[in-house]
């Protein structure tokens, strides 16, 4: 690895950007860093220009009329995003308009801004060419005391000033409505366009989790700032059906009212709220009841049903629940009638995510005969005609997740030609290129569709998830994907913090615009960089302690032992899950998963991460102090529940490891250091009681994941462990781990192990 780095140096000597992860003091001075990184950057000699006294002015065709209206969402974003003391003008349509006074260069004390939408009649000019290759395309020029942005789009001038205010906060800005005098920036050119026209984040709405309107308004507020353009919020029973309240009750669904205030909210910002609705698996939550069981595919239920609920009576996997739909008339008239609400309350999306994804009990139950008879992959492609033909009189398109259809590549060329498969795989190694030049081969329209690597971890999976996105849009640049959305999933109770997330939605960002990287770093060297700026940029964190922190608790999965977990942290099941005798849950080996150098490596990690937070919260509990789009107030106690929820576990882990226990039974730890542990699993459990509310809405599945710390605690302090199936269903548990594997294997992928995604990553 040390020599492929060395030989990546020496090519790379001669270039402007960063050499091995290391820049000279003039690169730093004069190359800024900017979430995503812009695609051209041409720097000019002389002197940086100083503002001394802003005005912003907003010039149209003659045509755009519309621009000159202060209730317009350009107007308001320039408005909303610049310090008091700007002066916004309207130019007209040429700086010699009488509407322009004060919009020109005469004056030598002024700053001046000029926001140029071009008229796209006049779109003969090579030096503009490249602002034709999208809606979101820019040129940003600072010279001579003046800075302009110029698009054919209002899209792109957008963009743009996005580009603008990071150039301001490099300068030394600190984002919020203080005045930008006194900063100072380059002068330069950007010329600037996306990789991928649709760059997208999901957030797992159902797995115990729905965020307040304010927590999801900071998000969308925070995905503008690094030019995300769509939004999923994906929902299995978290929507709030008006004639379906025995599904959503004591939920925290978002009712239909709510969710178009986000849809606005978001429109209001240039990004896309697109529904995503489950409509085929993953419907235990509806057909459990009896007034909904008669939809059912299987209705006694089925052991192979997804899920990570493993211990508790409170807990689904004690009880076999009907799972997916039977695809048949009923079931399709029941989505019609979901669908024609659903729709009002997302009036800018012209698609639809409708799931269709790991339906295990496919052909166990209602649908058996026809499965034996044409093979499962007709059926459920059957089903899904039926459903994209609902779909066609809304004027809407399906989107659909691609682990089904990506075993049954001879059935790409029936899918209907509105449809877009969304190909998931969550490993630094998923095999995207593979899958993306089948979909393209057979004139498949498709995403990339790679996750944050924070759920199952509390910590995260911070360098697995920037190869795992990085990986995803290189193949989607490779085979022309329409788009990349990064999934936020909430599996094992939502436990994450969600600023442990924001660096998976910082790299989505970051690669879906451009992937020109400097191959010279190491997969290390781009992590590192990459939460450096989502610090900066994203959670207004100008020291970069809380990046330090991130980069911290999420290389915890790869210190801990000397192999890692897939599609979580050894620390989260040691846990939460390896208290459960059953074989689907026990995957955490001691001596291998875990070792003594690698927890006791851990616990000194995570006491620096406390002793940094314990300082920035200081600094941030106090009133006037500026919190940004996520608080940051909220976000440093919650990074501090995360450390004591990962040195718990090490604490436990070194036990198991004094006791010899490959399978780190929890019940085995000698009594009084069990109850001394199990006194900080209550601690824990207690505050995570009180800081969940400030971000969550109540009765969204909190109880369910308190209970889980209760069960640990439990477990700990009387030292009676759990079975959650008898001997007599291994089976059952089989079945189940098998569905846990397809979240991260390809079974069809003809190229093996190493296909489907590594443990490891090395170099870029």
């Amino acid at each position: 690895m040390q020599g492929l780095v060395a030989a990546s140096c020496m090519r790379a000597a001669a270039m402007l950007m960063l050499v091995c992860g290391i820049m000279s003091e003039e690169a730093v001075r004069s190359v800024p860093s900017l979430l995503p990184q812009p695609q051209s950057i041409k720097l000019f000699d002389g002197p940086p220009l100083k503002v001394v006294g802003s005005t912003v002015c907003i010039f149209r065709p003659e045509e755009a009329e519309s621009l000159e209206d202060t209730s317009s969402r350009f107007y308001k974003n320039v408005k909303r995003a610049s310090p008091r003391d700007v002066e916004l003008l309207f130019g007209g349509h040429d700086v010699k308009h009488p509407l322009a006074t004060g919009c020109s260069r005469d004056e030598e004390d002024k700053f001046l801004i000029q926001l140029k939408i071009l008229d796209v009649r006049k779109r003969k000019s090579k030096a503009l060419a490249k602002l034709l290759l999208s809606h979101e395309s820019y040129k940003l020029t600072a010279r001579n005391n003046t800075v302009v942005i110029a698009s054919y789009y209002e899209e792109g001038l957008f963009r743009g000033y996005q580009t603008l205010l990071q150039l301001f906060e490099s300068a030394g800005w600190d984002g919020s409505s203080k005045s930008w005098i006194g900063t100072a920036i380059d002068q330069l050119e950007i010329t600037d366009w996306p990789l991928l026209a649709n760059r997208g984040v999901m957030l797992d709405i159902s797995r115990n989790r729905v965020h307040t309107l304010e927590t999801f308004m900071g998000i969308i507020d925070m995905l503008a700032r690094v030019k995300i353009n769509q939004l999923q919020l994906y929902t299995e029973h978290t929507f709030a059906f008006e004639n379906h309240s025995r599904v959503w009750k004591d939920t925290g669904a978002l009712n239909g009212s709510e969710v178009l205030l986000l849809a606005e909210y978001a429109h209001e910002r240039y990004i896309k709220l697109v529904p995503n609705q489950q409509s085929f698996g993953h419907m235990q939550h509806w057909l459990k009841h009896d007034e909904y069981k008669h939809l059912a595919e299987h209705e006694p239920g089925s052991d192979r049903l997804w899920t990570f609920e493993f211990c508790c009576s409170l807990f689904s996997d004690r009880e076999k629940l009907p799972y997916s739909l039977a695809p048949d008339a009923n079931s399709v008239q029941f989505l019609d009638s979901l669908y024609g609400e659903l729709f009002k309350a997302f009036p800018y999306s012209e698609n639809i995510n409708i799931g269709f994804d790991e339906t295990y009990d496919l052909g166990m139950g209602k649908s058996r005969q026809a499965v034996a008879r044409q093979g499962q992959h007709h059926v459920y492609l059957e089903f899904l005609e039926e459903v994209v033909g609902v779909l066609k009189k809304y004027n809407k398109s399906a989107m659909f997740w691609g682990d089904i259809i990506a075993e049954h590549w001879q059935a790409l060329s029936r899918l209907p030609n509105t449809s877009i498969v969304m190909d998931w795989g969550y490993e630094a190694r998923a095999p995207f290129r593979f899958r993306a030049a089948r979909f393209q081969q057979h004139g498949v329209k498709f995403y990339v569709c790679p996750g944050t690597s924070s759920w199952l971890s509390v910590g995260g999976r911070t360098e697995n998830m920037v190869l795992n996105v990085l990986n995803a849009a290189t193949a989607g640049s490779m085979y022309s994907a329409e788009g990349l959305l990064v999934t936020d999933w909430g599996d094992g109770g939502h436990m994450q913090p969600l600023a442990v997330s924001v660096p998976g939605y910082g790299a989505a960002a970051e690669f879906s615009w451009n992937i020109n990287l400097e191959r010279s770093f190491s997969a290390e060297g781009v992590t590192e960089h990459l939460v450096g700026k989502v610090s900066r940029f994203v959670l207004n964190d100008r020291s970069g302690v809380i990046g330090k922190v991130l980069m911290l608790l999420g290389s915890l999965y790869k210190v801990v032992g000397s192999q890692t977990l897939a599609n979580r942290s050894a620390l989260f099941d040691i846990l939460i899950l390896s208290n459960v005798r059953t074989t689907v849950v026990n995957h955490v080996i001691v001596g291998l998963h875990i070792t003594r150098h690698g927890l006791q490596q851990a616990l000194r990690m995570l006491k620096e991460a406390s002793a940094l937070l314990t300082g920035e919260l200081a600094k941030y509990d106090v009133e006037g102090a500026e919190q940004g789009p996520l608080n940051m107030h909220l976000s440093i106690r919650e990074l501090m529940w995360a450390v004591n929820f990962l040195t718990l576990s090490s604490q436990v882990g070194l036990e198991c490891i004094e006791l010899g226990d490959a399978r780190c039974d929890l019940s085995k730890i000698p009594r009084a250091r069990g109850e001394q542990l199990g006194v900080e699993a209550q601690r824990l459990r207690e505050r995570l009681q009180v800081i969940w509310p400030a971000r969550s809405r109540e009765g969204a599945g909190l109880d369910d994941t308190l209970l889980r710390l209760q069960h640990v605690e439990g477990v700990l302090k009387t030292g009676k462990s759990s079975r959650v199936r008898g001997d007599g269903q291994t089976g059952g548990q089989k079945a189940g781990l098998f569905s846990f594997l397809s979240r991260f294997m390809r079974k069809s992928d003809p190229r093996g192990d190493e296909a489907r995604g590594g443990e490891r990553s090395g170099e870029l």
